[in-house]
């Protein structure tokens, strides 16, 4: 049919807007929020990523990131948890704007 676009599929458009980097990061370099995540199809990238490898993320659970990159996009970097999985990892590693570690802690 002539004038008729076809669309690519997501995971084709998804992999054409990735880069990795020296570290083992797959680096989302399309549209990011300003906090550095990647948007794709009107979600985050990484939640993505994840939903295309391991199915749905169950409610109550997030994406977060062993890399500490919110551009990465790579699922061996990701992992589930709660938020308060999230904000310890944060604060685990000094993330954490009003946390501080453990170890800083007299």
């Amino acid at each position: 049919m002539q004038g008729v676009y076809a669309r690519k599929p997501a995971i084709e458009r998804f992999i054409e807007k990735t880069r990795n980097d020296k570290s083992g990061c797959l680096l989302w370099a399309a549209s990011k929020i300003p906090s550095g995540y990647g948007r794709f199809d009107n979600q985050y990238a990484h939640r993505f990523a994840w939903e295309y490898v391991y199915g749905k993320i169950p409610p109550g659970l997030f994406i977060l990131h062993k890399c500490d990159n919110p551009s990465c996009v790579n699922v061996s970097h990701l992992f589930l948890g709660t938020q308060k999985d999230n904000i310890e990892d944060m604060r685990k590693k000094g993330r954490h704007p009003k946390i501080r570690p453990k170890s800083e802690i007299q």
